[in-house]
């Protein structure tokens, strides 16, 4: 058993898997086994990850049929490795931070045997634009009305985990509304721990391949946001939460039948 499980999605990341892979193996702490599902990508990046699976605790699962959606692929990486302590996930696309990461949020999690630990992260646009962000959540109520959702925010305990809602744009919100609904603990550590690669060249999805419907969807985002700001204005309780996360993902799925957006 690993303290720390770790999943990624990959689809075509070619120009960035192997330095995000880099900067889990220089880790200081080495109690981690490393979950890559691959949804059927076309590059070379599936090469790339099989020079390191003989060398590192990786388990790789190739998807030959194509899911197209995050939540999907997350998914099928929490079957794998689910006696861990700790879950983190990470993009195919980003990398951490520092070579100190996983012993930061390990001695944090011994500390306070948290249920979620929120990670703060750095905005990576060039090396002279990086914006950080500080994540200092320290109560399930924090969590919910937090706008950063994305699931490499929070180091989750495996035991309190959550599925993502199955093919359903923004998930990482239900996700996050659903994981309130288990969650007793939050704390956060001080220390920036994440990179989110937005570079100009990185403008696609690790999981879905910008298409001419890519920018039908966009306009969705907004109304979705609506939904989100009536939630997090509402008073907190468990019963509403969970509504939410239902409505949320049934309205994303409809729409996306709907519209025929895939």
């Amino acid at each position: 058993m690993s303290f720390f499980r770790i999943i990624i999605p990959n689809n075509n990341s070619e120009p960035w898997i192997e330095y995000g892979l880099k900067s889990i193996f220089d880790q200081t702490c080495k109690d981690w086994h490393l979950v890559i599902v691959d949804d059927a990508s076309v590059d070379n990046s599936v090469s790339i990850i099989k020079k390191y699976v003989d060398k590192y605790p990786i388990t790789l699962i190739e998807l030959k049929d194509k899911k197209g959606f995050p939540s999907d692929v997350r998914n099928i990486g929490l079957q794998y490795e689910a006696d861990s302590e700790y879950t983190l996930f990470m993009d195919s696309d980003d990398w951490l931070a520092d070579k100190e990461v996983f012993e930061k949020v390990r001695k944090k999690a011994e500390e306070t045997h948290a249920d979620v630990i929120r990670m703060p992260f750095l905005i990576y646009k060039a090396p002279n634009d990086v914006i950080p962000i500080h994540l200092n959540e320290e109560s399930v109520e924090s969590l919910t009305v937090s706008p950063f959702i994305a699931p490499w925010t929070k180091a989750i305990k495996t035991s309190v985990m959550v599925e993502f809602p199955p093919e359903t744009m923004f998930e990482d919100i239900v996700h996050q509304l659903r994981l309130a609904d288990v969650v007793n603990t939050v704390t956060h550590i001080d220390d920036y721990c994440y990179v989110w690669n937005r570079q100009e060249s990185n403008n696609g999805s690790v999981t879905m391949d910008i298409n001419s419907s890519e920018w039908k969807r966009r306009k969705y985002h907004a109304s979705l946001f609506r939904l989100y700001a009536h939630c997090i204005y509402t008073k907190y309780n468990r019963e509403y939460v969970q509504a939410m996360s239902d409505s949320w993902a049934n309205f994303a799925r409809e729409t996306i039948q709907k519209e025929k957006l895939l």
